[in-house]
């Protein structure tokens, strides 16, 4: 030690004494043997405090402040770091628990060096002594500890460092559109993680399938997996997590039939299974009346067999509803009146059958109905007109026959109507004339349609209205 730090040293051990007996031992800040560890040794020893000293009394902003040193994140390197270091001095980093706002610092670095941060969409503060709250992506508690790391789509490539798992604040971590491919089971740190809500891993192609860890992730409010190459059946433990709101892993390769356990996941809002290889009959979708808070559900493109299932009927506050791209027949179920909350109902490319249900009449909050590829037969309702909200109207390739109604034309919202390759007869109602919004009109494959000269001019709207016979 040199003359200078010897002086310093001496005044500093003099200054503590007397805060000591002033105040005791509670005047000390709580940190872990990490923070301290200003050198790296994995010890809090001599070299550490001699670093402390030439950092003592020095303020944020000025050339030679450290945040290291700012044991306490007050901006100024003082006695109250120094109380908090003496109270880890003598001690090794494993001695005490990892998770610190050093340690987070630690893993956000070892992350920023392992998926090439340099070529990040925003590296603005990352890697220096700003708090770790001015890095961008990142949300600190009032402890300075990270609770949020949201870096969506922000270039990331490479692999994730475990040190992740060191962040044990965290309740959102949000690493989804990156490239970050490899197997799910590489993520184990995750179970380290028990005080996180929301993850949202999507788009990351990830392989492999759902590790058994997740289920014991049971604060999860939030579970984002789309978009991967995620393989094998859902677990039955999915049943588990009690407190997701949102449970998403549509466009994966997932097979097999849906656990009755996901009937247990009554706070779910929203529930995306669409787009995998599942299967099965939904004469076993019992458990699916259980789920009365769905705003949103998506089943659609998989290879479902049976019938649309009739306990969609308790699902009232669906907003959105999609069986797109199935084996689904029989009827459209009358218990889907029920749901007078959906703007979005999406059926079509399937084998349903029989008339559209009047029940349907009541959903006059719908903004988008698509029945299209079908085997809907019977008459074009004329209380559809009574939809008045409706944007998108697609029932193509179906079996329905006679006019088209005039009510339609009430409908002045549309944008989009597609009645083609129907069994539809008779003349365009000139009531039609009044959907001035439409950017699309398909009425083709209707044999028996003529067009009435007046309408000719409205007929020429993208699509191939126009190639309609004129009504004699």
């Amino acid at each position: 030690m040199n003359i200078k730090n010897f002086y310093r040293f001496g005044t500093l051990a003099v200054l503590f004494l007397a805060l000591l007996t002033l105040a005791g031992p509670a005047a000390a800040q709580t940190v872990t043997a990490a923070d301290a560890d200003f050198d790296g040794s994995g010890e809090v020893d001599i070299p550490d405090f001699l670093e402390f000293v030439d950092a003592y009394g020095t303020q944020r902003g000025e050339a030679n402040y450290d945040a290291k040193y700012d044991l306490d994140g007050d901006g100024e390197v003082g006695i109250s770091d120094f109380l908090a270091f003496v109270d880890v001095y003598g001690q090794t980093v494993q001695d005490q628990d990892t998770g610190s706002v050093a340690g987070d610092r630690a893993a956000l670095v070892a992350l920023y060096n392992a998926t090439n941060g340099s070529g990040w969409r925003n590296t603005t503060n990352w890697l220096s002594d700003e708090p770790l709250g001015n890095w961008p992506g990142v949300r600190t508690n009032a402890q300075g500890r990270v609770e949020q790391l949201d870096l969506n789509n922000y270039s990331l490539s490479g692999s994730v460092p475990v040190e992740l798992g060191n962040l044990t604040s965290l309740t959102e971590l949000n690493l989804s559109f990156n490239e970050l491919s490899s197997s799910i089971s590489d993520w184990d740190w995750l179970g380290n993680l028990t005080n996180l809500e929301v993850l949202d891993l999507g788009g990351l192609q990830l392989s492999g399938t759902l590790p058994d860890w997740l289920g014991n992730m049971t604060n999860l409010t939030e579970l984002r997996l789309s978009g991967n190459e995620l393989s094998g059946t859902l677990p039955d433990w999915l049943g588990n997590l009690t407190n997701l709101t949102a449970l998403g892993v549509f466009n994966n390769k997932l097979s097999g039939p849906i656990p009755a356990e996901l009937g247990n996941l009554t706070k779910l809002r929203k529930l995306y299974l669409g787009l995998n290889q599942f299967s099965g009959s939904t004469s076993d979708w019992g458990w699916l009346g259980n789920l009365t808070n769905l705003e949103r559900l998506d089943l659609g493109s998989n290879a479902w067999s049976g019938t649309l299932p009739v306990e969609l009927g308790n699902l009232t506050n669906l907003e959105s509803l999609d069986f797109t791209f199935t084996q689904l027949s029989g009827p459209i179920p009358a218990e889907l009146g029920n749901l007078t909350n959906l703007n979005s109902l999406y059926l079509f490319r399937n084998q349903l059958s029989g008339p559209i249900p009047v029940e349907l009449s009541k959903l006059t909050n719908l903004k988008d109905l698509r029945l299209g590829h079908n085997q809907l037969s019977g008459p074009i309702p004329d209380w559809l007109g009574n939809l008045t909200n409706l944007s998108i109207l697609l029932l193509w390739n179906n079996q329905l026959s006679g006019p088209i109604p005039a009510e339609l034309g009430n409908l002045t919202d549309l944008s989009s109507l597609r009645l083609s390759n129907n069994q539809l007869s008779g003349p365009i109602p000139v009531e039609l004339g009044k959907l001035t919004k439409l950017r699309e009109l398909y009425l083709s494959g209707n044999s028996g349609l003529c067009l009435p000269a007046s309408l000719q001019s409205w007929a020429q709207a993208p699509g191939d209205a126009g190639d309609l016979a004129i009504c004699p």
